[in-house]
């Protein structure tokens, strides 16, 4: 997937005309609600539940969740675990469609919790989002009647004053998807502490809004453009940037500090964790919900609607998000006394470098980017697993069977100490910052896994980086990157990384696409990305055959004319990307589909 970097700077403005509807789904607690409560009740006989209703009612579920859920094979679960249930007859006595919404919401977020997503018994909202005839209308009417309310409720600021000591407190509990409208009097907000030595935001009662906002609101405190935020659908991405022409050209370079509570949620959430990803705020107070993933409702038919979360957010600066763990203080704290504690962080001066001289942001220029900094690793705990070809007769995505290859056989047992693995394969970010130079085919793409590296390039690349950090980065051996590909202890059996389904967990079978950027697909067991696909990775050992022999923490043989890389590449179609595909290359040979990631040894 192949980013046009000449898009970057009018990303907001683009974000406007092409991801209207993700605005309005962010908001939709500002919206139509009243509308649809009000028709809900001018139904009027309820619907009868019985055994086959229900039924019926769990497969739509099942049928919704797999075509739209950002993570198929999460959706498979939280499926399968429903209809496990209704076989239990855990719903046979539900009688009303309200207990029944709420009752498989509740086995949902059993199988798992995601915040975003609701089910519930709305007949007259059904009935709207079936009606794709008027739908222009039906929204005109919306967007004019919630604009009157956003105005009544001065775009949802509550509170902007001068705290003791010219400290400066804006209270916002929302962020409005009406971008040109709330602009003056975000900008008039803003002027009125501008000149006060530090900034305290208080998110503690915003629940999200509009992402369009979000980077629009975070554009007053960057004096450039700045990458803020991406969305990751199944497959593709859109970019978020933080634009001074949005702001008014007022850039506010205080120190920051954002006030938090498991209320911030969502959108609020968005804010607080790109502002403190790139250190131009200090977090104070409690950890947030934990929700990262834009939802849009679905009729899903009988009068049932559920908002079924259909993309990931994802930093571009952490490579993860703050789904499921929300964002966690700098300064932990219970809600109710963050702003006193905030006030006396600022007057002591430990918030001093929150400010836009301290932001670590990279803008669109890759000579921006940030000096080496270390990689986020993963901890695979001891253990012994079966390596080698254990999935016998395998069937690739166009349906094609592959039996086990002759050097996947035979099979073994195998025993590791702990150690750690890095999350993603090593960027063309990393390998510039400490090399100097990206000697990748597809180099527009910072977080695209670095290529054209060969075995040796790579060892040279390990010795700076050891001589840099003191620490003794290496290669994975081969044994190291099938355990930690299969999810170590908590391995499920998957014939990819994380998944029996190929398209979830890897990037594969795209010709015309050399790499593209990590962290896009479902990670494994461990959270470990694009260990299947992308690209192949370089392994430590020289290649052999295998042989029956239990092992301990091998190394492979003591010479050889090629070494090990694993996990195949997104170009090539004739090989799958199993967690036990083995492949051979040269030390000296570079190739376009061939990067690599470390791995720390306790």
């Amino acid at each position: 997937m192949q980013l046009n970097a000449r898009w970057h700077h009018n990303a907001n403005r683009n974000m406007k005309n092409t991801l209207v509807a993700l605005c309005s789904v962010f908001v939709w607690q500002y919206t139509c609600v009243n509308t649809c409560q009000a028709q809900n009740k001018q139904e009027e006989a309820p619907l009868k539940i019985t055994p086959v209703v229900t039924r019926a009612l769990i497969d739509s579920i099942w049928q919704s969740l797999t075509r739209n859920y950002i993570f198929p094979d999460t959706a498979l679960k939280m499926s399968v675990y429903l209809d496990q249930e209704y076989k239990k007859g855990a719903y046979a006595a539900v009688k009303d469609p309200q207990d029944l919404a709420r009752r498989l919401e509740q086995d949902l977020q059993k199988a798992h919790h995601d915040g975003h997503f609701h089910l519930r018994y709305a007949p007259g909202f059904a009935k709207q989002l079936s009606d794709t005839a008027h739908v222009a209308e039906r929204h005109r009417i919306d967007d004019s009647l919630e604009l009157i309310n956003m105005r009544k409720r001065n775009f949802l600021v509550t509170s902007v004053k001068i705290l003791p000591g010219n400290i400066g407190y804006v209270q916002f509990n929302g962020f409005t998807g009406f971008l040109r409208e709330a602009r003056p009097t975000f900008t008039g907000a803003f002027r009125l502490v501008a000149n006060t030595k530090a900034l305290i935001i208080d998110l503690r009662n915003n629940g999200g809004g509009s992402l369009p906002m979000v980077s629009q609101v975070a554009s007053y405190f960057f004096p450039t453009n700045v990458h803020w935020n991406d969305m990751v659908y199944r497959n593709r991405k859109g970019e978020f940037w933080t634009s001074p022409a949005e702001a008014d050209s007022l850039t506010l370079s205080m120190p920051i500090c954002i006030l938090t509570s498991r209320r911030t949620f969502s959108a609020a959430e968005d804010f607080s964790y790109g502002m403190q990803s790139l250190r131009r705020a200090i977090i104070v107070g409690d950890t947030t919900g934990g929700g990262a993933h834009p939802v849009r409702p679905f009729s899903i038919g009988l009068g049932f609607v559920a908002d079924i979360p259909y993309a990931r957010s994802f930093n571009p600066y952490s490579h993860t998000d703050w789904e499921g763990t929300g964002v966690i203080p700098d300064i932990p704290v219970a809600a109710d006394i963050a702003l006193e504690t905030a006030e006396k962080a600022i007057l002591t001066g430990q918030v001093q470098n929150a400010t836009t001289n301290g932001v670590i942001a990279q803008t669109a220029k890759s000579d921006s980017l940030p000096k080496w900094s270390a990689p986020e690793m993963i901890l695979v705990d001891s253990g012994t697993f079966v390596m080698g070809c254990t999935g016998g007769h395998t069937k690739d995505w166009y349906g094609r069977v592959e039996d086990c290859q002759t050097n996947e056989n035979p099979n073994h047992i195998v025993t590791l100490s702990s150690y750690k693995i890095g999350k993603f394969e090593i960027s063309q970010a990393e390998w510039k910052s400490l090399m100097g130079v990206n000697p990748s085919h597809h180099k527009d793409c910072d977080q695209c896994p670095v290529e054209e590296v060969s075995w040796n390039d790579v060892q040279e690349f390990l010795q700076k980086l050891n001589e840099q950090t003191g620490r003794h980065y290496q290669l994975p051996t081969e044994a190291q990157w099938e355990y930690a590909a299969r999810g170590g202890k908590f391995s499920r059996g998957y014939l990819f990384a994380g998944s029996n389904e190929m398209p979830s967990v890897a990037w594969w079978g795209q010709k015309n696409i050399v790499t593209c950027p990590a962290g896009l697909k479902q990670p494994n067991e461990l959270g470990i990305y694009d260990m299947s696909g992308n690209v192949w990775e370089w392994c430590s050992d020289w290649f052999a055959d295998y042989d029956m022999i239990s092992q301990t923490n091998p190394q492979g043989p003591l010479s050889g004319v090629a070494r090990v890389v694993r996990g195949g590449s997104g170009r090539h179609e004739d090989v799958l990307p199993r967690v036990y595909t083995r492949n051979h290359v040269s030390p000296d040979e570079c190739s376009n589909g061939i990067g690599f990631r470390l791995v720390l040894v306790p």
